[in-house]
């Protein structure tokens, strides 16, 4: 067996060591790719739950016909009148507007008229039955102002309910920034929030965008923001002072 020199041993050491250091660069970029999978499969994963929950209310509150219809208007009379449904109470505020509502104009005209609910956030619960009905085809989604609604035959002018509303319009005219958004769900939020979770708040607080997909603005945003971590596995939220 030849005898190798020591500058040959050397050789070998160094090529070993700079074929180490590229295996070492490929395992990282592995791991990194599979924790960023892993991230956007667990916020599909909340979306998607959030949604299914969303149709199984919509459901529940679509098993009585609307006030209005044809079968509720045949249906025989009974000593117990049967109380409207939220939807009900949703459809019969827009059709009474005869205009596309935003769901925080819906929830003012839902306090005016005391419906009795329960819940503690009640623009929350405008949001997802009016978000659900629109997936249905109950209600429509205007194109100029994605965060309003309007039933099928309805005008699209906002303009009416804004102008009588100074500080509704006031607000559509300076519209804060999606970041400014961000930090202030960020905020108010007790645990991390996904970024389906914050481009959903954005929509519901009325934040107009002409993007198909605003969670992917969402994603692009956060990454760009020095006071905002992600909690693997959770979510993100402000970075806290040390």
């Amino acid at each position: 067996m030849p005898t190798l020199s020591i500058d040959a041993i050397q050789q070998r050491i160094t090529q070993k060591d700079s074929e180490l250091r590229t295996l070492r660069r490929e395992f990282e970029a592995r791991q990194n790719r599979l924790q960023t999978l892993s991230k956007r499969k667990q916020e599909l994963r909340d979306q998607l739950g959030r949604i299914e929950s969303e149709i199984a209310a919509v459901t529940t509150g679509m098993s009585r016909p609307f006030a209005g219809s044809p079968k509720h208007a045949v249906k025989k009379p009974t000593s117990k009148p049967v109380p409207p449904t939220f939807a009900d109470l949703i459809v019969e505020i827009l059709q009474d507007a005869d205009l596309a509502l935003t769901v925080q104009q819906i929830t003012e005209e839902v306090r005016k008229r005391r419906f009795p609910t329960k819940s503690k956030a009640l623009h929350k619960l405008v949001g997802k039955n009016a978000y659900a009905m629109a997936t249905k085809g109950i209600l429509h989604r205007t194109k100029d102002q994605p965060a309003a609604f309007k039933v099928p035959g309805a005008k699209t002018k906002t303009a009416a309910i804004i102008a009588a509303r100074p500080a509704s319009r006031a607000s559509a005219e300076s519209q804060p920034t999606l970041k400014q958004l961000l930090v202030q769900f960020l905020q108010k939020s007790a645990k991390p929030m996904t970024g389906g979770e914050l481009a959903a708040a954005a929509l519901k607080a009325g934040y107009r965008t002409t993007s198909k997909r605003l969670v992917d603005g969402v994603w692009s945003t956060l990454g760009d923001m020095k006071n905002v971590e992600n909690i693997k596995g959770q979510g993100y939220r402000l970075k806290r002072s040390k």
